[in-house]
C-alpha cells in the first residue's frame, strides 16, 4: 500500500526571506517608536518634576512668608569662592530657604538652608531659557535662581543668574518666564519639548 499524501508543504526559501525581511521591518518600526515614547517620557516626567518643584518653593514662601529659592545648576556648571553649603552640583535642581526671611537676595548665602535637591544626571534633559536672561539660551556652565519674596505685601518671583561660577547678579524682571525642557543637548526638537511657564505673580504651569 503507498502512503497517503496529506497535501501539506514545507515554506520555500523565498517565503522565508519575505517573512524575515517583514519582521526585520517591523522590529526597526517598533524601535523607533519604544526609542520615541522613552524620550518623550523623559521630557515630560522632568517637566512635571521642575514644575512641582517652583509650585512647592512658591507654597513654601507664601505660608511660612520666608524668601524660597529654586536653583538649577547646567551640567558643567563649576562654582569657585561661593559660602559653606553653596548647593553647587552640576546638572541638578536645589530648593534652599533664606536663613534672613526677608532678605532681597535670592541667592544662597551663608545660613541658609537647602530643603531639598533633585539630581538630574539620570534625566539626560537640556533647560532652555530666554537669551535676555542667560545670553546662550541654554543653561550649560551657568546657574539660575528663581525666588519667592515678599515685595509691598506681594510674593514676587526674582530671577538670579551665575553665567561663570563666580557670583549671581539680578536678572531684569521677565514678566511671564519660559523655562524649555528638551531630551538630549538640544533645545526646540519638534514633539520632544514641554515648557515650564513660571509668572513673576502667580502659579506656575505647564503647557
Amino acid at each position: 500500500m503507498s502512503p497517503r499524501r496529506t497535501g501539506r508543504r514545507g515554506f520555500t526559501l523565498i517565503e522565508m526571506m519575505v517573512v524575515v525581511a517583514v519582521v526585520g521591518t517591523l522590529s526597526s518600526l517598533a524601535a523607533v517608536g519604544i526609542s520615541q515614547v522613552v524620550t518623550l517620557g523623559r521630557v515630560n516626567g522632568a517637566a512635571g518634576a521642575l514644575n512641582r518643584i517652583f509650585a512647592a518653593a512658591r507654597l513654601r514662601a507664601l505660608t511660612m512668608t520666608c524668601r524660597t529659592s529654586v536653583q538649577i545648576n547646567g551640567p558643567t556648571y563649576l562654582p569657585s569662592g561661593q559660602p559653606v553649603g553653596f548647593p553647587g552640583a552640576p546638572d541638578t535642581v536645589v530648593m534652599f530657604m533664606k536663613g534672613t526671611c526677608d532678605s532681597p537676595n535670592g541667592f544662597f548665602e551663608t545660613g541658609d538652608r537647602v530643603v531639598a535637591t533633585f539630581p538630574l544626571t539620570d534625566q539626560k534633559v537640556s533647560f532652555g531659557v530666554p537669551t535676555t536672561v542667560i545670553t546662550a539660551g541654554l543653561l550649560t556652565n551657568n546657574s539660575l535662581v528663581l525666588s519667592w519674596g515678599s515685595s509691598s505685601g506681594l510674593l514676587v518671583r526674582d530671577l538670579w543668574v551665575d553665567p561663570t561660577g563666580s557670583s549671581f547678579s539680578a536678572v531684569s524682571p521677565t514678566t511671564n518666564l519660559d523655562i524649555s525642557i528638551s531630551a538630549g543637548n538640544t533645545i526646540g526638537t519638534s514633539g520632544k519639548t514641554r515648557h515650564s511657564w513660571v509668572p513673576d505673580k502667580g502659579t506656575p504651569y505647564l503647557d
